[in-house]
């Protein structure tokens, strides 16, 4: 079935996003809870980050080359069979090593699908019929994006306290259901992109010569010496750096800041959801935004992040629920407020051979800054306190903010 307008091309693909990143959401408000659950320290837990993001690292420039040459529907396809079986893993693991495992399968799979899919919307967008504005289409798509992902976290943080499904299963915690939720929802993405998501593999028809590898460091090498895309991706580093240490260690602060009364999963669920509801919110704000700013995506990466690097010391310092929900929400509005403009860049500054390649380098930037701050920071963490670890991100994300105005606006929209 050939959708031919963009309107249909940008529905089908917001709807395959929304599935996709609730599958993902169910696991992000107790996930470091879920470890911890096995009786894993904070230190343990950097470690796991690191081995989670770091799989991705290794793997997402020369899977970034496979799915531009043999297909990036079926490449994504299979990073669902390897989720799944990864979330399997991890739903038996007793131990350490298993849990590394598991997690690394995770990674894997994270290398696999990223870049893929958005890649084919790109290339189908371009093709089809219609008027709409490509930034105007990638907003829609971050907000399916960010609305997966709150109603994920929302039944991610109810699902566990569901008694009936934990009577039903014989499970090592209350959060493992979850997991078992997540292998359910992959199948129901396999179907959904078997049937709507329609793709020859092939630019145009011709055949792709350059192998995999020569793709890959290719993409990398653009990337990095692009006049437009290298600032972006340098100040990407330093986003990935902050990302991950929030991810990391929101949780763990939270329950410190919750009086005993307080604490609940729910809470965790509720707050969790609530960062991607105000992430999508941003995503529809971003574009009115853009327009005031005579459409320069510069400035409006520049002035989110730098921003978002103050909201970030305040949550540092939160010392109530009330405190660390209203900032913690105010830092990701203003945190992914970039997202469609850094997307935009690269699409826009890539040719249709190197596209998913080039998307996976980007991604392999943010995951570098990841394990970074996974393996570093776990450690600062645990020796002294979640704290000090979002002062160092806030700075950084600030100083790094201003890497972005070297971005030529005219050469990048």
């Amino acid at each position: 079935m050939k959708q031919h307008t963009k309107k249909n091309i940008t529905g089908i693909y917001c709807t395959h996003q929304l599935l996709h990143w609730a599958a993902f959401g169910l696991i992000l408000p107790v996930i470091v809870l879920l470890f911890q659950a096995r009786e894993l320290g904070l230190s343990d837990i950097g470690i796991i980050m690191a081995v989670w993001i770091g799989s991705t690292a290794v793997f997402e420039l020369p899977l970034g080359g496979v799915a531009d040459q043999f297909g990036r529907k079926l490449v994504y396809q299979l990073s669902l069979v390897i989720n799944s079986i990864g979330i399997g893993v991890m739903l038996v693991a007793n131990s350490m090593l298993f849990v590394l495992l598991g997690v690394a399968l995770l990674g894997l799979a994270r290398a696999m699908y990223s870049g893929t899919l958005d890649a084919w919307f790109y290339d189908a967008f371009t093709k089809a019929k219609g008027d709409m504005d490509f930034h105007q289409s990638t907003s829609y798509v971050v907000f399916a994006v960010t609305a997966g992902l709150a109603i994920g976290s929302l039944l991610g943080g109810v699902l566990p306290e569901w008694e009936l499904l934990q009577s039903a299963f014989n499970f090592q915690s209350v959060y493992d259901v979850i997991l078992l939720v997540n292998i359910i929802f992959n199948g129901l993405l396999l179907l959904f992109t078997f049937v709507f998501i329609n793709e020859t593999v092939g630019n145009d028809g011709a055949a792709v010569k350059i192998t995999v590898v020569n793709r890959s460091l290719h993409a990398l090498k653009f990337c990095l010496s692009h006049d437009v895309i290298k600032w972006l991706s340098f100040a990407t580093l330093f986003y990935g750096v902050t990302l991950s240490s929030i991810e990391a260690f929101w949780q763990p602060q939270l329950k410190s800041v919750l009086s005993s009364s307080e604490e609940s999963v729910w809470i965790f669920g509720v707050v969790s959801s609530g960062y991607f509801i105000v992430a999508g919110l941003s995503a529809l704000v971003a574009p009115l935004l853009l327009n005031s700013l005579k459409g320069s995506h510069r400035f409006l990466l520049f002035g989110s992040r730098f921003l978002a690097a103050f909201v970030l010391l305040l949550l540092a310092f939160a010392n109530s629920l009330t405190v660390f929900a209203s900032s913690y929400l105010l830092f990701f509005f203003l945190f992914t407020m970039g997202v469609s403009s850094a997307r935009v860049i690269i699409s826009a500054n890539t040719d249709n051979n190197h596209r998913s390649a080039a998307l996976s380098v980007y991604s392999l930037l943010l995951t570098g800054g990841s394990v970074f701050s996974s393996t570093i920071f776990g450690f600062i963490a645990e020796e002294y306190n979640i704290t000090l670890v979002w002062i160092v991100c806030a700075t950084l994300l600030a100083v790094s903010s201003f890497l972005l105005l070297n971005i030529n606006t005219k050469e990048s929209v």
